[in-house]
């Protein structure tokens, strides 16, 4: 007669995984290796091992995508910035919505236009090439900080010449007077700029109020123009003007009030395509 055998069997707790393991205070070598117990928990192990990756992609993925998305808001405000330094921002706003330049087109009863251009500026070598380009940028960029406080829009500058408008793109009665305001800002603010080799700078002025046509022109380099006799009117007004001046037609003339301004006539000029027509010099202001 065989000898009976005592089997004692340990039972625990459900082990699911290394944690429940870790509790009990035991090790893989404790459980039944006959049972099913150690598979679960290395299954479970490598499930959790796996779920982790899967976890710290996906955290990977989403900080990537979050830096990503702040660098095109970062972009965006760049490309808005830049698109609003070539068009008014009004403008680019339509731009945007309609994708179409044609959106932009409108006609203006009543604007004023502005032409200044720098006078006895002269190269004939790089040296005073460079002289003039560094009287040019002072010059400018001292007049683009004029520009918000007269409620103007400056159009262009074209080599030594800038041009500037009032009422439009946004409408406005007082064109004539933001006009006439910032064309005497002007010369009062290039009175302490002088050329490197230390010669004043002069600048002559004029200005045409009248009807124009403005929408935006280009694609790849989208500018906001005008159009019209208006234009062209201004332009002939400030190349019959006189260093230092301010020389303005007649319809400029009606609309400023007199007891604001000091204006002088001139006389006639002879305007391109108008024959002789009157002008004034505005001098300054009342007060």
């Amino acid at each position: 007669m065989k000898p009976r055998r005592n089997t004692e069997h340990v039972t625990f707790e459900l082990i699911n995984d290394l944690d429940d393991l870790t509790d009990q205070a035991l090790y893989l070598n404790d459980l039944n290796p006959h049972g099913l117990s150690k598979e679960l928990v290395l299954a479970g192990w490598q499930h959790n091992s796996k779920l982790e990756i899967m976890f710290d992609k996906a955290e990977q993925r989403s900080e990537e995508l979050s830096r990503n998305y702040e660098l095109l808001d970062t972009w965006k405000r760049r490309g808005d910035e830049l698109l609003y330094s070539m068009i008014p921002k009004t403008v680019a706003d339509r731009l945007s919505k309609t994708k179409s330049s044609l959106s932009t087109c409108e006609a203006f009863e009543a604007v004023s236009i502005l032409f200044c251009e720098l006078v006895g500026l002269l190269s004939s070598t790089v040296k005073e090439t460079m002289v003039v380009v560094e009287t040019m940028n002072a010059v400018f960029s001292c007049f683009d900080a004029l520009m918000d406080r007269f409620n103007v829009y400056k159009v262009e500058t074209v080599g030594q010449i800038y041009m500037v408008a009032s009422g439009a793109p946004e409408r406005t009665e007082m064109h004539a007077q933001n006009i006439a305001e910032l064309a005497l800002a002007m010369l009062e603010s290039i009175r302490d700029i002088k050329t490197p080799d230390d010669h004043e700078v002069e600048i002559r002025i004029g200005v045409h109020s009248g009807p124009a046509v403005a929408g935006v022109v280009g694609i790849k380099v989208p500018r906001y123009c005008f159009f019209g006799d208006t234009v062209n009117t201004a332009s002939r007004m400030q190349s019959t003007s006189e260093p230092g001046k301010i020389n303005i037609t007649d319809s400029m003339h009606t609309l400023l009030p007199p007891d604001k301004f000091i204006t002088e006539s001139r006389g006639t000029v002879n305007l391109k395509g108008k024959g002789e027509t009157p002008a004034y010099w505005l001098v300054g202001m009342k007060g």
